[in-house]
């Protein structure tokens, strides 16, 4: 699985690949609502991603991303020295937890190609709201406000 988060001053998004053992493609796109830095969208598009992973009741996920730093926070090779990511990093810590066997990978940008496009492409139409209401949505995935699950835990 493939992901990827975009952050642009006009929007953000982010772009999902599964790659099945058939190599059967499924591409997924999501516009971010809320402003957002850059590691916050990263860190988005693996909970979009590991959310989907989970319901799918997959049980091993190799995953790629582009962001070394959500990587490697992701495996313990760096602290999470910014508050606001930390509830990210511990609400993709509980959905790797229910995956039996993952994988973490950087990959370069390069190799990334197909879910930054979907990112991309999705930061560039959430400029344009009132046509993106027109888009018909198969289904929509919602994360948590992760500000206000962390108020629940104090």
């Amino acid at each position: 699985m493939y992901f990827d988060g975009v952050e642009r001053s006009n929007g953000a998004g982010a772009g999902v690949l599964f790659i099945s053992s058939k190599k059967d493609l499924l591409q997924y796109s999501f516009v971010l609502t809320q402003n957002c830095s850059n590691n916050e969208a990263e860190y988005q598009a693996i909970l979009l991603s590991l959310g989907m992973a989970v319901e799918m009741k997959l049980p091993q996920l190799e995953i790629y991303g582009d962001s070394a730093l959500v990587i490697k926070q992701l495996t313990g090779e760096f602290e999470v020295k910014k508050l606001e990511l930390m509830p990210f990093r511990r609400y993709v810590g509980d959905l790797l937890a229910q995956i039996l066997e993952t994988s973490l990978h950087y990959v370069p940008e390069s190799k990334n190609g197909p879910a930054e496009a979907l990112a991309g492409i999705t930061a560039s139409l959430a400029y344009f709201d009132e046509w993106l209401n027109r888009v018909q949505s198969c289904q929509r995935w919602v994360t948590p406000p992760l500000a206000e699950e962390e108020a629940e835990e104090e």
